[in-house]
């Protein structure tokens, strides 16, 4: 198995909606401890935005690689030792449309400390077909993410960095071994 490593967003966005706004998004584009925050104050039922992160450095994938998974590590949490935020969603976004299936873990709450949040993994497409590599190499490809509160609202949460990995079946670097033991 084969892939890209983790590679951190080029591009980040607040998608305007009904909830509240990410402040500073494209802080999420470097580990340097600058962080994007959204304070959710619209009560116990009450969403961010949409955070998106597009425009990750695929490049080294080759055109006769096979997709087969994709990994997503977000480094944050709350920005006090408050709680109450949960992760409300988080999915593949294809430059025009959501992909598959939330993979978030849906109402798994943030550590009333920093951590590193991970989801995906080597053979988990988040219940989507695989997207081709061109799609994957486009600028509009990425990760849709938002939270929710279950508390009273006026709770922070922050986030200092936001990757993504492919993961490939790449056959391009394997070589066989003949009948007389020697590479060919």
């Amino acid at each position: 198995m084969a892939g890209t490593g983790y590679k951190t967003t080029g591009t980040a966005a607040n998608v305007s909606g009904v909830g509240a706004d990410w402040i500073n998004p494209t802080n999420v584009q470097a580990q340097d401890a600058n962080f994007s925050s959204c304070t959710i104050s619209v009560g116990p039922d009450g969403n961010s935005d949409t955070l998106r992160c597009t425009n990750f450095d695929f490049s080294s994938l080759a055109s006769t690689d096979t997709i087969i998974g994709f990994s997503v590590a977000i480094y944050g949490g709350m920005a006090s030792a408050e709680t109450g935020i949960k992760w409300n969603k988080a999915t593949l976004w294809d430059g025009s449309a959501t992909l598959g299936t939330d993979t978030s873990g849906e109402g798994v709450f943030f550590s009333s400390t920093r951590t590193l949040y991970t989801w995906g993994g080597p053979s988990n497409l988040w219940g989507a077909a695989a997207p081709s590599i061109a799609t994957v190499q486009g600028s509009g490809w990425g990760v849709d993410l938002t939270i929710g509160s279950v508390s009273t609202g006026g709770v922070a949460c922050e986030f200092d960095w936001v990757r993504m990995a492919v993961h490939t079946a790449n056959t391009r670097n394997r070589r066989q071994i003949g009948a007389r033991g020697r590479m060919r």
